[in-house]
């Protein structure tokens, strides 16, 4: 694929092992520090995080994503590098628990959630 998009100009792939280091990966190329704000979803199942993208484009901040439960080592390192002021979770308490709310809100100034998910059909 990158062959083939080199044709169109420069490819660059930005990679990680896991989803998110990935997400940490995008981040570090593209963000500077500090950053004012983060967004913050679930890992664990994708509309949280394909909602929060959206805003967190709009605003000009990463998004990066954590486990219901736990800080994953690559976000805690890029949370670390990016100081942010404040942190928007993306997502009630079952996609990101209380425990992680609490410990990203030792980290900025401020930390928001927006939580709330349509039903299914």
């Amino acid at each position: 694929v990158a062959t083939r998009l080199a044709a169109y100009g420069t490819v660059t792939r930005l990679f990680g092992t896991d989803r998110y280091k990935t997400a940490a990966a995008i981040s570090a190329a593209t963000f500077t520090s500090p950053t004012p704000t983060v967004y913050i979803a679930t890992g664990a199942d994708f509309p949280d995080g394909l909602a929060g993208v959206s805003a967190a484009a709009h605003n000009g901040a990463p998004l990066l994503l954590v486990t219901p439960d736990f800080i994953p080592a690559a976000t805690a390192t890029e949370l670390t590098r990016l100081q942010p002021d404040n942190i928007i979770i993306v997502g009630g308490p079952n996609a990101v628990g209380t425990t992680v709310a609490t410990r990203l809100a030792k980290i900025p100034i401020l930390s928001t959630s927006v939580a709330g998910r349509l039903p299914r059909s």
